[in-house]
């Protein structure tokens, strides 16, 4: 498995979320859009990242790449997000 490392930026008020390669040390974009995303989390495969999105959404993605799946909305009712190991 490629290693990754996942970072959030962002330059305004929107954070989006980036994936860099350490093996070709290419970073990809991984979200661009006008909503907060953050607390990105690779499961425990390495196959996909899971992030909170604008407070209230868990959204999932490939890391190979591809569209993001929406997983639950109206979930965390403005609570701080709090990952669990299995």
């Amino acid at each position: 498995m490629t290693p990754f490392l996942l970072f959030p930026f962002s330059d305004d008020s929107d954070g989006d979320l980036f994936v860099f390669d350490l093996d070709t040390e290419t970073i990809t974009r991984l979200t661009d859009d006008d909503v907060r995303d953050f607390e990105p989390l690779f499961d425990a495969s390495g196959e996909w990242i899971y992030w909170a999105r604008d407070f209230d959404t868990l959204v999932r993605a490939p890391v190979s790449g591809g569209p993001h799946e929406l997983l639950a909305e109206g979930i965390f009712g403005g609570l701080d997000v709090a990952w669990l190991r299995d």
